[in-house]
């Protein structure tokens, strides 16, 4: 927001009473106010300690305040964010990816840009990339295998269309991440942003560079999704490859697991109705045979008998047309991966 808000002089729908005058809007926005970045700077501050990340140096979805039930009408627990949701995706590392070059550009801080840079060697290994060809290349390694990123619900067929989103949008904020620094000074109005020097410029590229062996092998294996229309599905990582043919192309590989079911996907299979997702009130529509998640004790397990089950025909099966297939979603991840590749490595030529 202090890089490039505008400014706004309507406050509206934020209008506020007065007794002298009918009605006044808030204080018009300015562009660059210097209180967006202090903001910006604490939040950023916060999110570091706040517990957010895994044992894989990966953030995680976010907190619950334990034994919140409505504030006003119900209790309001712990007061604290105190209960994680351990569930990961890829997106959540993405878009912290942007806000670190960011704070770069306002703060002229390098710390930011490690931070960054560190994040995206936590997502790479996280991918399976130390382990590729060898016997444990299809373990699952906590954010893909086989150095090829994944979600947790590609496996299992079982994304939604936002789900569908994720990894490319991790892809695009990593492209901007990875976008030259700036090497002159800018500055408007007595705002100024800050530039890289030689040495500073040459460290960045370098360390995006290192990025182009693995930005490489995943535009390979999201292209090797596609269909006989060119389609990309959201599976990038099939063991086998594309059209795998049968389940035992992909379950039958040594190592393969799914991933482990901790966390709520609620981004995938909807809002629990449980304590800590759902106030007392809350009135839950289900379609007439939808069971509770509380009814319903074999979910991880039905999820690998997704994966089990494969056509009894003669043409090979494809675990990209399992779920809700190939989307408009899958098609913007297929292209994020190779716009990434090529702003990062082809035109650092």
């Amino acid at each position: 927001m202090y890089l490039y808000f505008p400014g706004d002089c309507n406050s509206s729908p934020f209008s506020i009473k007065n007794p002298v005058r009918e009605s006044t809007g808030l204080p018009p926005a300015k562009a660059h106010d210097p209180q967006y970045l202090e903001n910006a700077v604490e939040a950023y501050q916060w999110l570091r300690t706040s517990g957010m990340t895994n044992d894989k140096g990966l953030y995680v979805d976010g907190f619950h305040v334990r034994g919140w039930r409505g504030g006003k009408n119900g209790s309001t627990g712990t007061g604290q964010c105190d209960l994680r949701d351990n569930k990961v995706y890829t997106y959540n590392q993405g878009v912290i990816l942007s806000g670190l070059r960011g704070l770069w550009e306002a703060t002229g801080s390098k710390q930011y840009l490690e931070d960054a840079h560190q994040l995206v060697r936590n997502v790479i290994a996280a991918s399976g990339w130390d382990t590729r060809g060898t016997r444990w290349q299809w373990r699952w390694s906590g954010l893909g295998r086989n150095g090829v990123m994944e979600e947790a619900c590609d496996s299992t067929g079982t994304c939604s269309q936002n789900g569908h989103t994720f990894k490319g949008i991790f892809f695009h904020h990593l492209a901007l991440l990875c976008s030259d620094l700036p090497k002159a000074i800018r500055s408007e109005d007595g705002f100024q942003l800050f530039s890289a020097d030689d040495a500073l410029f040459a460290w960045h590229r370098a360390h995006c560079n290192d990025y182009g062996p693995w930005l490489k092998h995943n535009a390979q294996a999201a292209s090797a999704t596609r269909d006989e229309e060119g389609r990309f599905g959201t599976w990038w990582g099939i063991p086998g490859g594309h059209g795998a043919g049968n389940h035992e192309d992909m379950t039958q590989r040594e190592g393969f697991d799914l991933p482990p079911d901790e966390g709520t996907d609620y981004r995938n299979e909807g809002v629990p109705v449980d304590m800590t997702w759902r106030l007392p009130d809350d009135q839950v529509w289900r379609f007439p045979n939808e069971k509770n998640d509380d009814q319903d004790d074999s979910k991880h397990a039905s999820k690998k008998q997704n994966i089990d089950e494969s056509p009894s025909t003669e043409r090979l099966w494809d675990p990209n047309d399992r779920g809700r297939g190939r989307t408009v979603e899958t098609q913007s991840g297929g292209l994020a991966v190779l716009r990434a590749l090529w702003k990062i490595v082809e035109m650092a030529r």
